[in-house]
């Protein structure tokens, strides 16, 4: 199953939410995310990501690259009720631990 999401989100623009037990699974391009104070989520990177920035959480990431299998971009702490994600360039799925 988890070929086939990320199949259907590399050739489509929807987005594509994912709920698996107590988890949300999406795959945005980049967005203002409601997510809630103190709810962890992790930025899984399925290529390298270029120029990303994380705001509105416990570790901000300012256009940072990251190359695919990195492991900087897991387990961070919303700590406003919104966060905000963008990357210039790659492919990513954020998860949010409820």
């Amino acid at each position: 199953m988890d070929h086939c999401l990320l199949f259907a989100k590399l050739h489509t623009d929807q987005n594509i939410l994912w709920l698996h037990g107590e988890q949300e699974i999406l795959f945005p391009e980049s967005e203002s995310i409601k997510i809630g104070i103190n709810n962890k989520f992790s930025v899984l990177p399925f290529s390298d990501l270029i120029n990303l920035n994380i705001t509105g959480a416990e570790w901000n990431l300012e256009n940072e690259n990251i190359e695919f299998g990195q492991s900087k971009t897991l387990r961070n702490i919303a700590r406003n009720e919104k966060i905000n994600i963008s990357v210039s360039d790659g492919k990513f799925c954020l998860i949010i631990y409820s």
